[in-house]
């Protein structure tokens, strides 16, 4: 088995040109590229969150659901479940927004999710 070792700027650039499979949700953590199928329960409570969210906000930010954010770090790449983009945050020239322009991050916890979710991820967007 070959090691690939990931020092693209972004852990998101190892997958440029790669078509991904429609329903699958694809994070990358620890340099590894992990796909799974998006279940009904998280996407039910992200439909219902998002305008609600969106209201509060009246204009004074983005809400993003599963857009890909550039984090200072080869190895990790994260889709948040709903993302909060700062009011006038600008695309890198990758044309994704940067760990920086988040004003907060709401992710939906699973059983299946939790350990990633809760550890890696709580780390990383602190």
């Amino acid at each position: 088995m070959a090691a690939m070792v990931m020092n693209a700027p972004s852990a998101w650039d190892v997958l440029d040109g790669v078509t991904l499979p429609r329903g699958y949700r694809v994070e990358i953590t620890e340099g590894k590229i992990i796909m799974t199928p998006r279940g009904e329960y998280p996407w039910t409570v992200v439909l219902a969150s998002a305008p609600q969210i969106d209201q509060q906000l009246a204009g004074r930010g983005t809400v993003l659901s599963d857009v890909m954010i550039d984090f200072p770090s080869s190895q990790y790449g994260y889709a948040p479940d709903l993302a909060i983009i700062a009011p006038g945050a600008e695309r890198n020239s990758r044309g994704r927004f940067e760990w920086h322009s988040l004003e907060a991050v709401i992710e939906v916890v699973s059983r299946t999710s939790r350990d990633n979710d809760f550890a890696k991820k709580f780390r990383l967007y602190a």
